[in-house]
């Protein structure tokens, strides 16, 4: 049985993906990171810094909790500092012992959250063979951490646009990255022709915004266990590829945007 740990921000979280048991030992390398940045100098002024240059403390636990709620609910752009401080019961000037910036704490939960979905992802397949097996311990890898983890994936889904910088091209490329390992089991299985849809990215794509969607209505209160859950959506997903009704009408729009297309047979793909 598929068992992941309650939702928590320890920086060492242990989890359980399709029987392998692995450890997120969450120190403070992205932290050191991003305080780095902010000393990219040269010559007197790298010298000047180079003393100061230490990674920053552990967030606490409470911290992150806090601000992954209070992001969850009102949103990235309408959350202060002074709010995050507020609701762990520290002061403002200690908020800033932790964090240099309220942008770079939204960089490191996203950061933390896409690197337990990729331990948790490159877990669950590592007992998996076929293309459909993959994609079905994608699939339920996914589901089952969103639902262990459910205001976490809604601000890294929904806060990406509230990036800057550097910090956005990061997450975004690691977002691709992940979405890399479902395009891969697809595109086997069509090869194969276990699967049969026209588009691997798009087929990704919805594969994979189907799975979080989860975090938007799941509730540990409802009648469905997360085990059941992730178990029906992977089935949902396994028929949507196989050429069920969803992935007829994606087959059909992407037949469509061909025939406009023209003899090029250019097709801009969807954003990811």
């Amino acid at each position: 049985m598929l068992d992941f740990a309650p939702m928590g921000f320890s920086r060492k979280t242990s989890v359980k993906a399709l029987g392998a048991t692995i450890s997120i030992d969450k120190l403070s390398t992205v932290r050191l990171q991003i305080f780095n940045r902010s000393f990219d100098k040269s010559g007197d002024e790298m010298a000047r810094f180079q003393t100061a240059k230490k990674a920053p403390p552990p967030l606490p636990a409470e911290l992150r909790d806090a601000a992954i709620a209070l992001f969850a609910e009102f949103g990235y752009a309408a959350t202060g500092i002074r709010e995050i401080a507020r609701r762990t019961g520290l002061s403002s000037a200690a908020m800033y012992h932790y964090l240099r910036s309220k942008q770079d704490l939204l960089f490191e939960l996203m950061y933390d959250s896409m690197q337990d979905q990729f331990s948790v992802a490159r877990a669950a397949l590592e007992s998996a063979q076929d293309p459909q097996g993959r994609v079905t311990a994608l699939a339920r890898s996914h589901v089952l951490l969103t639902a262990s983890r459910r205001l976490e994936t809604l601000v890294t889904e929904n806060e990406v646009r509230s990036l800057t910088g550097e910090n956005k091209q990061e997450i975004t490329a690691l977002r691709d990255e992940y979405a890399a390992l479902w395009r891969a089991a697809i595109s086997d299985g069509v090869a194969q022709g276990i699967f049969g849809v026209a588009d691997v990215k798009l087929a990704s794509f919805a594969a994979i915004e189907m799975c979080t969607s989860v975090s938007r209505w799941y509730s540990p209160q409802g009648p469905l266990t997360p085990e059941e859950i992730s178990q029906t959506y992977a089935g949902f997903v396994l028929d949507m590829l196989r050429g069920g009704g969803a992935a007829s009408a994606m087959n059909k729009t992407v037949d469509q945007q061909k025939g406009k297309a023209g003899k090029s047979g250019r097709v801009k793909p969807p954003a990811d």
